[in-house]
């Protein structure tokens, strides 16, 4: 790794005046960002087991928390893709154990950021196993954290939709067609042609809504999560191993392993569905969170009240309720389910850490890696 940092440009390298700013292409920002958070917790982020459970998050025990800020400021360019930005960051970074490399509480720190951007915002975020996407209103797709092919960097070009999986992404462009990148072992990240809606990544497959309605899955079909029913549906989810959609009355359908009642539905109208890991939810038409599976640490009973969105992580749960503050139930060994106060327009939580935009615009995750 500090081969490959020796090995960039000095005018990428060079240490500038404080106060100013390094005009940074968005690429080379993202392979910057990864390469940090990558010595950062070099040695520390566990790789995902090729077996049917995920592995557990190491526990290390308390330490200081450092803090981290990133500020984009996006800059004019006669690109139509996607606008460079400026980019001043400041890391606190200490307390590291003897060997130098970085505790889990202060990997999970990294991954707990804000990302401002003058005028753009964030418009849409997805957490992965552990990285995590966003969409800006530009259009352009930005992705950070994770191992092995999950730090591959989001592709130019603007989107409309984008998700985060286990070590893989997708997205679909503004022109409808879809896109994968990061881990392709089972062949999730080769999206078939085609014009789609929404595209949605699990943990070793993916899984896209066309716009006839049809669903359409690629990848691992270790637990027939890549075989999806006929019909037109109007939503769809990707969970670890099995999916969920909704059919154009509202029905829910699932499909994949269902070795915990993941994939059986109750028989009831819904307006949005979200499918996790041993479990489920969905929001039906008054505004109630319903959620069906396994129920371990109470991931799949919700609070009363009315809910926007809800989703549906490994162990945990979160939603946005109708005043637009947050509230997660489930597992919180990482903080993943005590989310920051004030009020959000989205939220999005999978393995150990969540992430949810502002209503100004700002992302914000807390949680672990």
């Amino acid at each position: 790794m500090a081969q490959f940092i020796r090995s960039m440009p000095r005018d990428v390298m060079r240490r500038r005046p404080p106060g100013s700013a390094a005009v940074v292409p968005l690429g080379v920002f993202v392979c910057l960002l990864i390469v940090a958070l990558w010595s950062w917790s070099d040695g520390v982020a566990p790789a995902q087991s090729q077996n049917d459970e995920p592995d557990e998050i190491e526990d290390r025990g308390p330490t200081p928390t450092p803090t981290m800020e990133l500020l984009l400021t996006p800059t004019p360019t006669p690109h139509p893709a996607v606008a460079p930005v400026h980019i001043q960051q400041n890391a606190a970074i200490g307390n590291e154990r003897s060997d130098g490399r970085a505790t889990r509480e202060q990997f999970a720190t990294r991954l707990t950021r804000e990302v401002t951007t003058s005028d753009l915002g964030f418009v849409s975020i997805s957490t992965g196993l552990e990285h995590t996407c966003g969409l800006l209103a530009s259009g352009a797709a930005l992705c950070w954290g994770g191992v092995a092919g999950a730090r591959q960097p989001a592709p130019g070009g603007r989107f409309q939709s984008v998700h985060a999986g286990g070590e893989h992404s997708c997205g679909v462009r503004r022109d409808g067609t879809a896109v994968c990148w990061g881990e392709n072992q089972f062949g999730e990240s080769e999206a078939p042609a085609g014009r789609f809606n929404d595209v949605k990544a699990g943990r070793r497959h993916s899984c896209g809504l066309r716009t006839d309605g049809s669903i359409t899955c690629w990848g691992s079909q270790g637990h027939g999560e890549t075989q999806p029913p006929s019909g037109a549906f109007k939503a769809i989810s990707a969970g670890v191993d099995h999916n969920c959609a909704l059919k154009m009355d509202g029905s829910a359908t699932c499909w994949g392993l269902d070795d915990q009642g993941q994939s059986t539905p109750p028989d009831r109208a819904f307006q949005s569905i979200a499918a996790g890991w041993h479990h489920s939810c969905g929001i039906d038409p008054e505004g109630r969170v319903l959620c069906w599976g396994n129920d371990a640490y109470g991931r799949a009973t919700p609070p009363d009240g009315i809910f926007q969105s809800v989703s549906a992580g490994y162990e945990d749960t979160c939603g946005l309720r109708e005043d637009g503050t947050i509230i997660c139930w489930g597992l919180d060994k990482f903080g993943q389910s005590s989310p920051p106060q004030g009020t959000f327009q989205s939220v999005s939580t999978h393995a150990g850490h969540t992430c949810g935009i502002r209503t100004d615009g700002v992302a914000m995750c807390w949680g672990g890696g």
